[in-house]
């Protein structure tokens, strides 16, 4: 997917978590709070947590195929 269509994507999100937390009631609003407070919180260290995981699968060392038939 393109970085241009992720962008977009992230910005109907926002628009989304936006008038969601416009139009909803008092548990709605702290439901979000709570969330987006999470979310800043973690996203820091996401790039580093899932850029780990990314590089180690592309290392190349012994792994078994699949079975011959």
């Amino acid at each position: 997917m393109s970085r241009e269509i992720l962008v977009a994507l992230g910005a109907a999100a926002g628009e989304v978590v936006e008038e969601s937390y416009e139009n909803g009631d008092d548990i709605t609003r702290r439901i979000w709070d709570s969330y987006l407070a999470s979310r800043a919180d973690t996203s820091r260290f996401m790039r580093f947590n899932e850029q780990a995981f990314l590089n180690a699968r592309t290392l190349d060392f012994p792994f078994p195929g699949p079975a011959s038939e």
